[in-house]
């Protein structure tokens, strides 16, 4: 049996296709949010389990630990003090098809309407580039 060799990030990905969630801090400074030292991969998964599975299964110990973090979470210090903070989830961005598929839209960009943003349909699409009121 022959192993082929997939870039799992590229547009040829097929069955390799991975999806990520990704976290950032929002009380870094702004000069420092963008870099990729603070931004961190919470999650990695096969596209094909997030199809089997929903992404409740993927979510599930995620969630786990956004409860814990919003109850209190300890952290001991060099000195030895031990200082309690607490976090949530403020923001949530994505792209087109990652968040029509977290939120349950249409993830066929064929549809008559395929952008939940600006709601443009697919006859427009090609020769409008602003939003219409």
């Amino acid at each position: 049996m022959q192993d082929n060799i997939v870039n799992h990030l590229g547009s040829r990905r097929g069955i390799h296709k991975i999806g990520f969630i990704y976290f950032t801090l929002l009380n870094v400074k702004p000069m420092s949010s963008s870099r990729l030292k603070n931004i961190h991969i919470l999650a990695a998964f096969s596209s094909n389990d997030r199809v089997k599975y929903g992404f409740d299964k993927i979510l599930a110990p995620i969630v786990q630990d956004v409860k814990e973090l919003e109850r209190s979470v300890d952290f001991t210090l060099q000195s030895g003090a031990v200082i309690h903070k607490r976090g949530t989830i403020v923001q949530l961005l994505g792209d087109n098809l990652g968040l029509n598929q977290l939120c349950g839209f249409v993830e066929s960009f064929s549809a008559v309407r395929f952008c939940r943003i600006c709601m443009v349909n697919r006859a427009d699409s090609d020769d409008v580039y602003s939003e219409d009121q």
